[in-house]
């Protein structure tokens, strides 16, 4: 965990944080899906777990970053959002994998649950990185028509 949001945050200093956090997103839900094919395997679903947890708190100090740099004026309301987003997330997690478990599926179901969730952030992130990161960066690197 530690170690996640120390080297999230370098990571971001060194790339955009919409590309970092969208990575990290990613590898998250192949995470979740080595977990939920490895889990009787202890030693590598542990290992898997360890990946998915570094990712999860990679991810934040991305996203607080972002929130600094596209908010400016709203940046209290933004960082009590991206609070109340978290644990509306761990929530949901907690909700769908009691899903799983209660319907009698296995713990390792409660990885594969998670999969489409990390799915979605990635695409949110990457969506968010291409079109607020990327093309602002392109369009001010081209030229100026001097006519």
């Amino acid at each position: 965990m530690v170690a996640g949001n120390v080297l999230g945050g370098q990571l971001s200093d060194r790339y955009t944080p919409g590309k970092v956090a969208s990575i990290l997103q990613l590898v998250g839900a192949a995470a979740l899906l080595l977990i939920f094919f490895t889990a009787h395997i202890p030693a590598l679903a542990v290992i898997w777990m360890c990946v998915c947890t570094f990712c999860l708190f990679a991810v934040s100090s991305p996203q607080q970053l972002l929130l600094l740099r596209y908010s400016p004026g709203g940046t209290l309301l933004g960082a009590a959002a991206v609070q109340m987003a978290f644990n509306l997330g761990n929530a949901l997690g907690a909700y769908n994998g009691g899903l799983a478990i209660s319907h009698h599926w296995g713990l390792p179901y409660t990885a594969l649950i998670g999969v489409p969730m990390a799915l979605a952030g990635f695409v949110c992130l990457a969506y968010f990185h291409r079109h607020w990161e990327l093309i602002p960066r392109r369009q001010a690197a081209q030229p100026k028509d001097a006519s």
